[in-house]
C-alpha cells in the first residue's frame, strides 16, 4: 500500500508539472538558504545574500532524466500537420477569426483540453460556412439577412448548399462537406448543451483525446474542399470570392 501510494503521488505531481501548474523547486525540509553572490571592488570584496526560488531541472551531480507521462500510441506530432501548414491557403474561407479558432483548437489539443479543441474547430467550421455564403452570387434576402446577423448556421448551410448544387460536377463534394458541417454543428451543440439522460456515447467520443485528434486530422481536407467551392462560386460571381469588407467588419 505504501509503494502504491508513493507511485500515485509521483504520477499526480508529474501530471501537474506537465500541465504547467507546478514546478519542482529547491530546498527540502529545511528553509531555502540564500545564494551568496560575490561582489569585488578595488582593494577587497564581499558577498551579498540573495534568496532565489528556482525550479529544479535535475541534480547538478548527474544528467537530468525525464519520463513521459502519457502513452497514446502514435504521438500527435507524428499524425498532425503543424497548425500553420494546416492553415496554408485557407485565409479566404476561414477569415481572420476562423484562422485564430483553428490555432487555438490546436493549442487546446496539445494541452489536453479536448472538449475545447473540438468545440473551437467546430466554431471554425461555422466561420467557414458564413464566408462561403458571402461568396454566393445573388444569394437572396433570407440568406443575406442570416449572414449579416451571423446566426442560424444550420439554415445558412442548407441555403448555401442549394446554391452549390447548381455548380457543375460538385454533387459528391457538396454531400461530403455538408455531412461534415452538420457533424461539427452537432459536436458543438452537444459540447454546450449535453443531454444527461440520453445515449450520447458516440457524441462524447468527439470530446476525448482520440476524437479530438481525428477531427484535427480531418480538418485540413474539409476546409480545403470548402475553399474549392468558394473558388468555384468566385468564377460564377466574376470576383475572387473574398468577403465584402463592410460585411466582414459588421
Amino acid at each position: 500500500m505504501e509503494f502504491r501510494a508513493r507511485h500515485a503521488v509521483r504520477r499526480a505531481v508529474a501530471q501537474l508539472i506537465g500541465e504547467g501548474l507546478i514546478a519542482q523547486g529547491e530546498g527540502n525540509q529545511y528553509p531555502i538558504q540564500p545564494i551568496r553572490i560575490s561582489v569585488t571592488y578595488p582593494g577587497g570584496g564581499t558577498s551579498a545574500p540573495v534568496v532565489v526560488h528556482s525550479p529544479v531541472i535535475g541534480d547538478e551531480s548527474s544528467t537530468p532524466r525525464f519520463l513521459p507521462i502519457r502513452s497514446i500510441g502514435p504521438r500527435q506530432g507524428d499524425v498532425l500537420l503543424p497548425a500553420e501548414e494546416m492553415l496554408a491557403g485557407l485565409d479566404a474561407i476561414l477569415g481572420r477569426r476562423g484562422m485564430d479558432l483553428v490555432r487555438e483548437s490546436r493549442r487546446a489539443l496539445h494541452g489536453g483540453l479536448y472538449l475545447a479543441s473540438s468545440s473551437l474547430l467546430a466554431a471554425a467550421s461555422e466561420a467557414a460556412w458564413f464566408n462561403l455564403a458571402r461568396s454566393v452570387p445573388d444569394r437572396g434576402a433570407k440568406l443575406t439577412s442570416l449572414v449579416d446577423a451571423g446566426r442560424d448556421v444550420s439554415e445558412v448551410i442548407r441555403l448555401t448548399s442549394q446554391y452549390l448544387n447548381a455548380l457543375p460536377r460538385s454533387q459528391a463534394l457538396i454531400t461530403e462537406v455538408v455531412a461534415q458541417a452538420h457533424l461539427f454543428r452537432d459536436i458543438r451543440n452537444y459540447a454546450l448543451h449535453p443531454i444527461e439522460d440520453g445515449d450520447d456515447e458516440d457524441r462524447q467520443t468527439w470530446l476525448t483525446e482520440s476524437g479530438a485528434t481525428l477531427l484535427a486530422i480531418a480538418g485540413r481536407r474539409y476546409f480545403v474542399r470548402l475553399s474549392d467551392l468558394q473558388a468555384r462560386l468566385a468564377e460564377v460571381n466574376g470576383t475572387r470570392g473574398e468577403p465584402d469588407v463592410d460585411q466582414a467588419q459588421e
